[in-house]
């Protein structure tokens, strides 16, 4: 298994715990960009540098080259530009299963679908959203009494899950990106009510 370079964008805890599995396994996080508090407390500790979404932390990674680009419970759209600098790959993570639930709100428009099931994925970043290349999924039966809390929570669980065997692909050059199934996309927009 090889290490490598990387950095982190998002605003939930569950890019602590990806950037825990992370550190175990012995890669190296140059930087997270990130607004949130908890997160910037977290990579203080760790020593890791933090730059805020406002500031121009595209220059900064740009100045060296890195692997991976990590966008994790990052609600923001990645600049195309960030996605020509890892010399491997940017992922995403995504609470539900592409290509049917691509977009926003994924959760709650699956519990508004009335869906048996759900899941997660891992995919590639390209201009198009949530377009790229699938790296990992899960799936998982809804229950009968599920919100969009206790959905997005599960989501979250399978996400830091499935997190570890993403790693060990992209370590042991075992990944096999699959392309998506457009004829099966729905994408749910930010004012779709």
């Amino acid at each position: 298994m090889s290490s490598f370079r990387c950095f982190l964008m998002g605003e939930g805890t569950l890019l602590i715990q990806c950037a825990a599995q992370l550190e175990s396994q012995g890669h190296t996080i140059l930087g997270i960009i990130t607004s949130h508090d908890t997160i910037v407390s977290w990579a203080e500790t760790h020593h890791i540098p933090v730059y805020h979404p406002q500031s121009d932390w595209l220059t900064i990674l740009g100045q060296r080259p890195f692997d991976y680009f990590f966008s994790i419970a990052n609600l923001s759209i990645v600049p195309e530009a960030v996605l020509r600098l890892p010399e491997q790959m940017a992922i995403n993570f995504h609470d539900g299963p592409l290509p049917r639930y691509a977009g926003l709100n994924a959760t709650s428009w699956a519990i508004l679908n009335q869906e048996m099931m759900h899941g997660i994925t891992w995919h590639e970043m390209v201009a198009g959203l949530d377009e790229g290349r699938i790296l990992l999924q899960r799936h998982f039966p809804l229950v009968a009494d599920e919100t969009a809390f206790t959905l997005n929570a599960r989501c979250y669980t399978e996400a830091a899950a499935s997190f570890t065997e993403l790693l060990e692909s992209l370590s042991t050059g075992q990944l096999t990106p699959q392309p998506q199934d457009f004829t099966q996309r729905a994408y749910f927009g930010k004012n779709q009510r």
